[in-house]
């Protein structure tokens, strides 16, 4: 299936507010920022 750019916006604008709320909690931004450093950590033992 191909959205158009249009498409896209208009399906990711609804969670914009969404995630925006998630992050205001300082332990979801916590959570990820853990989550985004094993992802990295990952990545670069795969590319080595």
């Amino acid at each position: 299936m191909n959205l158009s750019k249009q498409q896209v916006n208009d399906l990711a604008s609804p969670l914009v507010g969404i995630i925006s709320k998630f992050y205001e909690d300082p332990q979801n931004e916590k959570e990820f920022q853990k989550w985004l450093k094993q992802q990295q950590e990952k990545s670069a033992e795969e590319s080595s």
